[in-house]
């Protein structure tokens, strides 16, 4: 458990949370004193990150949806807000483009008035949505870095999938998370438009998905 509270009194929304990074992720968050709107369309999965969210003694939500479709993606934050009244950190773990584009749209807007953050997972293994994550992330640090929103992507190795396959990279999961949560915090607040690269050998199996 990470003894800083960074994230006291704030409110974090994370898709992908059911397993892997998002999940991963969504508890250094908490462990950092946020309060947790975790998103995906894996109701079990989902569930297991929210008891284990509860047993830290942390407020969480949870929504499932599928963030790729734009009606998905604009509920989701429509409801985080009615359930948390503000939103300071979006942490998009889902490593697909159309996912990524449709949360950051709509949290935008709510970002910017706390001068919030975000960042997008995007895998470093060839992963065909992670140009396009990228290319997002610096378009969206350009134009919005001014306002005062900070918009970085993390690079992992390796991402895992669903039933445990590990098919794209990563470093481990705690490394992972601990780098959302150094980009996502105030310590970090120079920071805008980075791409960090976090690596190493593939785990094994089942190792990236919290268990």
């Amino acid at each position: 458990m990470a003894d800083e509270r960074r994230f006291e009194g704030r409110v974090a929304l994370v898709t992908g949370a059911a397993s892997g990074l998002g999940r991963a992720s969504a508890l250094r968050l908490a462990d950092e004193g946020a309060r947790l709107f975790c998103i995906d369309a894996d109701a079990e999965g989902l569930a297991e990150t929210a008891a284990r969210a509860r047993r830290r003694g942390v407020e969480i939500e949870t929504l499932l949806a599928d963030v790729g479709d734009a009606e998905d993606a604009r509920r989701s934050v429509e409801c985080a807000l009615r359930r948390f009244g503000r939103l300071d950190v979006l942490c998009n773990a889902t490593d697909a483009l159309g996912a990524t584009f449709h949360m950051c749209r709509e949290a935008i807007p709510h970002l910017l008035q706390v001068k919030g953050s975000i960042v997008n997972l995007a895998s470093a293994a060839g992963s065909s949505a992670a140009p396009g994550v990228l290319s997002l992330t610096r378009s969206l640090a350009v134009e919005y870095g001014r306002r005062g929103l900070r918009v970085n992507a993390l690079c992992p190795k390796w991402i895992a999938v669903p039933a445990g396959r590990a098919s794209r990279a990563s470093g481990g999961t705690e490394a992972v998370a601990g780098a959302v949560a150094f980009l996502a915090s105030d310590d970090a607040t120079a920071v805008n438009g980075l791409e960090l690269r976090v690596g190493g050998e593939a785990p094994a199996r089942g190792a990236l998905q919290g268990r």
